[in-house]
Order: C-alpha cells, then sequence, then structure tokens
C-alpha cells in the first residue's frame, strides 16, 4: 500500500512540475512580445518547409533578423508554444552544431503538422 502511495505521490510533483513550466514559459513570452512574434515567425517558416529542423537553424535565422532573447529560457518557450499549438513535431535528437553549445544533445523537429 505504501508503494502506490509514493507513486502517487510522484505522479502529482510530475503535474505541478509540468504546470509550473508551463507558467514560467507563459511569463517568459509576456516580457518580451517583440521577440516572441519575431521568433514564432521563424519557426512557422521553418516549419512551412516541411524538413528537419533543430534550434539552431532557429537561432541562425533569428540572428539574421536580428532578434535576440532578453531571457536564457525564451528560445525553450517560442519551441513549446510552438509544440503546444501544433505548428511542428519532435521526431527526434541530435548533437548541437552550435559552437557555444557544446555539441550537447537538441531536439529535432518536422513542420507541416496538421491538427
Amino acid at each position: 500500500m505504501k508503494r502506490n502511495k509514493g507513486r502517487r505521490l510522484e505522479q502529482m510533483h510530475l503535474w505541478v512540475g509540468r504546470g509550473l513550466k508551463s507558467a514560467g514559459a507563459r511569463k517568459v513570452l509576456k516580457r518580451d512580445p517583440v521577440f516572441h512574434d519575431g521568433a514564432m515567425a521563424c519557426l512557422r517558416a521553418l516549419a512551412a518547409c516541411e524538413m528537419d529542423f533543430t534550434s539552431d537553424n532557429l537561432r541562425s535565422m533569428m540572428d539574421l533578423k536580428g532578434l535576440a532573447p532578453k531571457h536564457p529560457n525564451s528560445v525553450g518557450a517560442v519551441i513549446r508554444a510552438a509544440l503546444v499549438a501544433g505548428v511542428m513535431e519532435q521526431v527526434g535528437y541530435q548533437q548541437s552544431e552550435r559552437e557555444a553549445a557544446h555539441a550537447r544533445v537538441v531536439a529535432v523537429y518536422r513542420g507541416g503538422v496538421k491538427r
């Protein structure tokens, strides 16, 4: 019995954690609507190509347009918003090609998702 109670508690913590993550992303995006709109336009353009892409591609496009996030979580918040909106879907992982990312693993996305 005790084991099940612990499992329910873990699930509750995950639920609360997901809610806090969503709230934090919304808060970050509200602070900089110009960045949000510009980055979302870049994501929609990448997704419209119906090719696989990563956050590296998004950052490159944002650099070309002069978009700079004011908060370190801004790019992730925009990606999360695009996933929730059905603009794209996550299809895998690969190592980042950006030198500043030190070859960390990043998600691979595919556009053209219809919901």
